[in-house]
């Protein structure tokens, strides 16, 4: 079994966490007292979740994205339309 390059875990760390303050502005969303603050909130939700989703999208051009991070991918996916932003 090889194991995966620094660079390819690096990445794949780099999009988890992205996408992990993606969560976090999500979660915070959902708290928010006003229309006003749940917007800015998923906003940024987006905004994070949009960086790992990046990485992830560039790991599978290079044939790098493995099934976990395809999952991750997907969950971000699913983070970001949870909150209506497109």
């Amino acid at each position: 079994v090889e194991r995966p390059s620094v660079t390819i875990r690096a990445q794949s760390t780099g999009a988890s966490v992205y996408a992990g303050v993606g969560r976090l502005h999500a979660q915070q969303s959902e708290q928010a007292a006003t229309a006003v603050e749940r917007g800015g909130f998923c906003r940024d939700a987006a905004r994070w979740y949009q960086r790992g989703i990046a990485i992830w999208d560039a790991m599978q051009k290079s044939g790098s994205l493995s099934v976990l991070d395809a999952g991750r991918r997907a969950a971000a996916a699913i983070g970001i339309a949870r909150c209506g932003v497109r």
